[in-house]
């Protein structure tokens, strides 16, 4: 039964790995990337359990001289397959929550992209649905093709060349999709309900990265923020007949950004020098 998080026994097993000798530590490898490229269909903090204790008892045969394929077995694949078996998929809830994270991660993408475009803010549905459900495949392309090759010989070399491949395929659709195929229905958002939606995103972000108490989650949160800004950018060059407006919106969202940074910079030294000084 799992007492701790996913993260928790990743680490655990990778310290506890990294001691072992070479070819224990490559039949280890092999073993773990096979379960890793699963864990997107079966619960993640159990398989990384399961590691934990595989390679605990990998590291006690090693103390009493067994290699990994005399205490294991010579097919590691079908071992693999074997706890697999024995593991509790991944909820359905926790899938669509996956599902869910990807598609808002890669919309926000596409978002700010289109935030580089002067003039009024427009969204152009059926591009971000294609580019959402490609997105989707991609990743669970990337997890297959790794499961597939895990045990195979130079399968590092092979997984990355596949990984180069279905990279450039992703990157041609985008840029098909974005380019060449007619957008269909165009929702314009006018001043000034589109540097209104900007604003509320940034404020939203901003409360995120300060709320979370994850430095990675900040970093990030920091990121989007600076490409939101960055992106809107545009709106000052803008020569029409609402050019001041959106230089007026523009400069009010850049002034927010400014402010965040501050708060940010300000919490950032508070979180991790003046109470680690204390």
């Amino acid at each position: 039964m799992a007492t701790h998080n996913s993260d928790f026994y990743r680490e655990a097993y990778q310290k506890i790995a990294a001691q072992l000798n070479t070819e224990n530590r490559q039949y280890f490898d092999q073993l773990s990337d096979y379960l890793i490229s699963a864990s997107i269909t079966y619960d993640e903090t159990a398989l990384m359990h399961q590691l934990y204790d595989l390679v605990q008892d990998l590291q006690q045969a090693e103390t009493n001289g067994e290699t990994a394929e005399t205490y294991f077995g010579h097919d590691p694949k079908a071992m693999a397959d074997g706890i697999l078996a024995n593991t509790k998929p991944t909820s359905k809830r926790d899938l669509w929550q996956l599902l869910g994270i990807i598609v808002i991660i890669m919309s926000a993408f596409i978002f700010i992209n289109t935030l580089a475009d002067a003039g009024p803010l427009k969204i152009e549905p059926l591009h971000y649905l294609l580019i959402d459900t490609f997105t989707v495949v991609f990743i669970w392309l990337i997890f297959q093709t790794f499961k597939h090759f895990a045990f195979v010989k130079k399968a590092h070399i092979i997984q990355y060349f596949a990984l180069f491949c279905l990279a450039g395929l992703y990157i041609l659709f985008y840029l098909l999709v974005t380019y060449k195929i007619p957008a269909g229905i165009v929702w314009v958002l006018r001043p000034p309900l589109d540097l209104i939606i900007i604003g509320v995103i940034l404020i939203g972000v901003i409360i995120f990265t300060l709320v979370t108490k994850s430095t990675t989650n900040r970093l990030v949160g920091l990121l989007i923020a600076f490409l939101i800004t960055i992106n809107g950018s545009s709106s000052v060059f803008y020569d029409g007949p609402i050019a001041t407006y959106l230089r007026i919106g523009y400069l009010s969202i850049l002034g927010l950004f400014l402010i965040f940074e501050i708060v940010f910079g300000v919490h950032f030294l508070v979180q991790h020098y003046f109470k680690q000084a204390k």
